[in-house]
């Protein structure tokens, strides 16, 4: 019997269920600092702007970036907050 095993990134199943209408947090991946700015500059900062982090490592917890973000997660306050954490 063969199995097979479903593994996707935060942000690759949400874009899977924007496609069906299943309403899901704002966002977008961005593969270096200055896009991440970008990214959050979109966003409304009122309740956070969340840095995460996206590894297959069996779960963002083990995750640890060379910006000494621990855990994967960072709730940051501005953009540029978030393009500090993500050099």
């Amino acid at each position: 019997i063969s199995k097979r095993f479903f593994d996707l990134h935060e942000y690759q199943s949400k874009d899977i269920m924007r496609k069906f209408n299943v309403r899901v947090q704002k966002g977008e991946i961005a593969l270096d600092a200055a896009t991440a700015g970008k990214v959050a500059e979109k966003l409304d900062p009122a309740g956070g702007l969340i840095l995460k982090a996206q590894i297959h490592a069996g779960g963002r917890g083990k995750g640890t970036l060379s910006s000494g973000l621990k855990g994967g997660v960072k709730i940051c306050k501005t953009p540029k907050e978030v393009e500090d954490f993500t050099k």
